[in-house]
């Protein structure tokens, strides 16, 4: 439901913290998407990825850049 399998980063979650990876290596040469698959989530699933969507969104737009390059 978030489109994660098109992009080049990945999150890898460990017992203490979280790690991102962010490489064109991470780019499949091709993806199969079959959006009649969302039909089969609980709704409860499609509300919190919109939600999380939405903060995404919304930190992309209003947030601010918190690393030394922003």
């Amino acid at each position: 439901g978030s489109g994660a399998e098109f992009s080049s980063a990945a999150v890898l979650t460990g017992p203490e913290k979280k790690l991102g990876i962010n490489s064109p290596y991470c780019l499949f040469d091709a993806v199969i998407s079959d959006p009649l698959l969302a039909q089969t989530v609980p709704l409860s699933n499609k509300i919190f990825t919109a939600i999380d969507c939405y903060l995404h969104a919304y930190e992309a737009f209003i947030g601010r850049l918190t690393n030394k390059y922003g």
